[in-house]
């Protein structure tokens, strides 16, 4: 039976018909439309999920030439919540890309010897959410790593190739959520981008004005950047590639520079009738480096600097110093605009009887504590009292897996100072597989019954 004909039961003739009676056919009318335009409505979310998902970036970073065992990563942002996929023109193989935060997805393939990549292979990215998807063409070949995006650049004219500065505005702070903003100065109609030591992928750069390049780096949670991480400007065009490292920090220094290895020492006393160096070295491995271009040297209230070698790590004055005392003060500034200021004191006896008193120095004037070396014939160079003789010791510690594992000594040598105290020792080192290492130098100079001793270790990348 139907269950609208037994609740509406038609009324009897002895009985009149009630207002609510009559209203009972427009009650049930009204309902019906509500029901049917429910039916019709769709959920914000619903039309939300239905409109096509938006791809920003689309980029590789691939070998310059790619051979069996080569690796392509690919990187897309764009819509969160999708899934994405690149094709590379001859290859049947779909590769899925992995939502690695929200609108970042990434994937690797592996080139195989039975790949047919050539000058001419594309890649297309696609990203796609519910029904809807959008597709992303690579620029140019995968031999080059381009940014689909960017616009076309006007063609740059042969010959005038150049790349005048890379800057980078500097953080308070390196942390996740952080904008890196890079600027480059260069010629125009080219492709520019910039690569961080700690990122996978490299940072394209959009030509904003003729020659001027700009773009930004977001830091990631995942990401592991040093505030003195290398930083490498590219420039490409017309078949020519060019580069520009950065000589700045990532983040605004803070730590000022150390001024160390005073010569002659804190109160020493010398003969007069030899030249006397006036020396130190700076150490500003945590900041952003001395500015050659500020250190003042001032002795005996005499300004010497244009008398000096100056270099970011270390200064040196020579003259032959009359008897009496001496006030040296040197000052500098770091390229943060960091000052400091040191000064010592020193006396120059006239009787030369008063050498016995006079400390014996060892100074390295070649390389600095925790320098940056290669593989290959190295020179130690520096100076100490004539005649010293001079005891070298160095050890290769290689880095295994991260960490300083094997020792190897590669020298053990003696030598003696000439008449004016200066010495050399050469050594070659070997290259250390991946990860560098250090090596370990220990130099001790000894002239009577007086001896110094000087520890140094410079890092050798591979």
């Amino acid at each position: 039976m139907n269950t609208d004909h037994a609740i509406a039961k038609k009324p009897s003739p002895a009985q009149p018909t009630t207002r609510r009676g009559s209203r009972f056919p427009a009650l049930l009318l009204s309902a019906l439309v509500a029901i049917l335009a429910l039916g019709h409505a769709e959920p914000a979310a619903a039309q939300r999920s239905k409109a096509a998902p938006v791809i920003s970036e689309f980029y590789v970073d691939a070998d310059e030439e790619l051979r069996a065992g080569s690796t392509l990563d690919f990187t897309l942002e764009g819509s969160a919540r999708g899934s994405a996929s690149v094709r590379i023109s001859g290859i049947e193989a779909r590769i899925p890309l992995k939502e690695v935060e929200p609108g970042v997805y990434e994937g690797r393939y592996t080139v195989r010897a039975s790949d047919r990549i050539s000058s001419t292979t594309t890649a297309r990215g696609t990203l796609k959410r519910g029904s809807r998807s959008t597709s992303s063409l690579l620029g140019e070949s995968l031999g080059v790593t381009v940014n689909a995006l960017l616009p076309v650049p006007t063609p740059v004219q042969p010959g005038v190739l150049a790349i005048e500065s890379l800057a980078v505005t500097p953080l308070d702070k390196l942390e996740a959520g952080a904008d890196l903003d890079f600027t480059m100065v260069a010629s125009p109609g080219g492709q520019a981008s910039v690569s961080i030591e700690g990122v996978a992928n490299p940072v394209f750069l959009r030509e904003i004005r003729s020659g001027t390049y700009t773009g930004s780096y977001t830091v990631r949670r995942s990401d592991r950047i040093a505030s003195n991480a290398r930083v490498t400007g590219t420039l490409l065009a017309s078949g020519r590639t060019l580069r520009i490292p950065l000589n700045q920090l990532l983040v605004k220094s803070v730590a000022r520079p150390v001024i160390g290895n005073l010569l002659p020492v804190n109160g020493a006393q010398l003969s007069s009738g030899t030249a006397v160096s006036v020396s130190g070295t700076f150490d500003d491995s945590s900041g952003s480096g001395v500015d050659p271009t500020s250190v003042v040297l001032v002795v005996a209230g005499r300004d010497v600097t244009r008398s000096a070698v100056i270099t970011p790590q270390f200064f040196n004055y020579r003259a032959d110093l009359e008897a009496g005392s001496y006030t040296a003060v040197v000052t500098a500034k770091d390229r943060a605009g960091n000052s400091l200021r040191q000064s010592w004191q020193f006396t120059v006896l006239a009787s030369a009887s008063a050498a016995s008193s006079v400390p014996l120095s060892l100074e390295l004037t070649s390389h600095q504590n925790q320098g940056q070396v290669v593989a290959g014939q190295i020179e130690l160079r520096g100076r100490t009292a004539p005649g010293a003789t001079i005891d070298a010791q160095v050890t290769a510690v290689s880095a295994i897996f991260g960490l300083l594992g094997l020792s190897q000594n590669l020298l053990t040598q003696s030598t003696q100072a000439d008449a004016n105290g200066n010495f050399r020792i050469g050594f070659n080192a070997p290259p250390m597989k991946q990860g560098g290492g250090r090596l370990q130098i220990t130099l001790t100079a000894s002239k009577g019954n007086q001896r110094q001793v000087q520890n140094l270790v410079l890092i050798q990348s591979q």
